[in-house]
C-alpha cells in the first residue's frame, strides 16, 4: 500500500522532491462496489500543496483517465454522505411515483436537508427511517451514524406516536 500511495503522489498529483512526508499510517478502510477506500494520516504540508495545487492534478487525472478518485476530509464524509443520501431518496422515491403513474411531490436538498413537498424538512437519515425507503442500494455511511443525538430524540418520539 506504501508503494501505491507514494506512486500516486508522485504521479498524479506531483508533489514536490521537497516535500517528504505526505502520508502515513495507511490502512484499508473498505470496499463497495469493487471500490477500494484507503484512509491515511496526512500532514499539514501535504494538505495546503493539495489545495493549492495537487487538487487540480488530480481533476486533470480524472478526466483523462475516466477515474473518479477522490481525497476527502474525514470530517466532511459525513456531511457527503448526508447529501448523497438525501439525492438517493429523491431518486428513489421519484422511481416509486412513476411505477404508480403518479405524481412526485417536489423534493429538493439543500444544506443537508430534504424537503418534500409540503412536509416540514428533515435530515436524509431521519427520513429514510420514518418513511421506511429501501436501502439496499444505498452504499454510504450506515444510517444510524448519520443521525445526531436530536433526530435520535426525533425518531423516538415518532415511533412512539405510531
Amino acid at each position: 500500500m506504501d508503494n501505491l500511495l507514494k506512486d500516486f503522489a508522485e504521479d498524479v498529483l506531483k508533489i514536490p522532491d521537497d516535500m517528504k512526508e505526505y502520508f502515513s499510517w495507511p490502512a484499508p478502510a473498505g470496499k463497495s462496489n469493487d471500490i477500494l477506500a484507503i484512509r491515511v494520516k496526512i500532514s499539514y504540508s501535504f494538505w495546503k500543496y493539495f489545495m493549492t495545487t495537487g487538487r487540480k492534478y488530480l481533476f486533470e487525472h480524472n478526466k483523462s483517465n475516466g477515474t473518479n478518485i477522490v481525497i476527502s476530509r474525514e470530517k466532511t464524509i459525513t456531511l457527503q454522505d448526508e447529501d448523497r443520501l438525501g439525492l438517493y431518496i429523491r431518486k428513489t422515491l421519484r422511481e416509486l411515483y412513476a411505477s404508480k403513474n403518479k405524481r412526485c411531490p417536489d423534493i429538493s436538498m439543500r444544506r443537508s436537508t430534504l424537503k418534500i413537498g409540503n412536509y416540514e424538512p428533515m435530515k436524509p437519515a431521519l427520513a429514510a427511517i420514518l418513511m421506511d425507503i429501501d436501502l439496499k442500494g444505498w452504499g454510504g455511511l450506515p444510517i444510524i451514524s448519520l443521525l445526531s443525538d436530536e433526530d435520535k430524540e426525533k425518531l423516538e418520539v415518532s415511533l412512539q406516536i405510531r
